[in-house]
């Protein structure tokens, strides 16, 4: 009984990580939290939510469909990346779009470890 219990536990330990590093992985979901964050910190006008929201998911989209290619092309992501964040440096003011790429410099630490 108690190799039972400690299997089960186990199990569920195991799944939990694994879901978890399944989200933290998936491009939609990733995008979603970077709008949410922009949304609830950086004070966002309606038209700046409409054009932030706008961009995220034109960029959603292209790393959906480079990911169902296979192995995404590192170079070309990283042009997605850098026209993205041109795109946000039109669409916020300097203090926004400063706070944006700290945060996203964060992120893209806490990614690596």
């Amino acid at each position: 009984m108690k190799k039972l219990k400690f299997v089960v536990l186990a199990l569920m330990i195991f799944g939990s990580i694994n879901l978890t590093m399944a989200q933290r992985r998936d491009p939609k979901a990733m995008i979603e939290k970077e709008t949410n964050w922009m949304i609830e910190n950086l004070d966002l006008s309606d038209s700046q939510v409409k054009e932030v929201k706008e961009v995220n998911g034109d960029f959603t989209k292209e790393i959906q469909e480079m990911l169902q290619g296979g192995r995404p092309d590192r170079t070309k992501m990283k042009e997605m990346q850098t026209d993205k964040m041109k795109q946000m440096e039109e669409i916020l003011s300097e203090e926004q779009f400063k706070e944006y790429a700290e945060y996203k410099e964060k992120m893209e630490s806490k990614r690596r470890r």
